[in-house]
C-alpha cells in the first residue's frame, strides 16, 4: 500500500517539477458568478461587522475586569480582542489571499 502511495507523489511531484500544464482554466463567464461575488462580499462583511461587535465586547470585559481587579477576567478579554484583530485582519485580506494562491482575480 505505502509503495502505491510513494509511485503516486513522485508522479505528482515530477509532473509539477516540469510545469506541466494540465489545460484547466478559470471561467469567470458562468452565469452565477456575479451572484456568487455578491454572496461571498455579503459574508465578509457580516462577518466583519460581527468580528468588530465582538472586539467592541471583549473590550468592554476587559476594561471591566481592570476597574475591578479581576485577573483572569482581564486574561480573556486581552485574548478575546487579539482573536478578534486576528479574524478582522484575515477576512479584510481573503480576497488577496484566494488571488495570491490560485491566480482567481476576485475583483475583474
Amino acid at each position: 500500500m505505502h509503495s502505491h502511495t510513494t509511485e503516486l507523489v513522485a508522479a505528482a511531484t515530477t509532473l509539477i517539477a516540469k510545469g506541466t500544464d494540465t489545460g484547466v482554466k478559470i471561467r469567470m463567464d458562468a452565469p452565477w458568478m456575479g451572484f456568487m461575488r455578491t454572496i461571498a462580499g455579503q459574508i465578509i462583511g457580516t462577518g466583519a461587522i460581527l468580528t468588530v461587535v465582538f472586539i467592541v465586547i471583549a473590550a468592554i470585559v476587559w476594561g471591566g475586569a481592570k476597574a475591578f481587579g479581576a485577573g483572569h477576567a482581564q486574561n480573556i478579554g486581552v485574548m478575546g480582542v487579539i482573536i478578534g484583530i486576528i479574524v478582522c485582519v484575515l477576512l479584510g485580506s481573503a480576497a488577496s489571499m484566494v488571488m495570491y494562491f490560485t491566480g482567481f482575480n476576485l475583483f475583474a
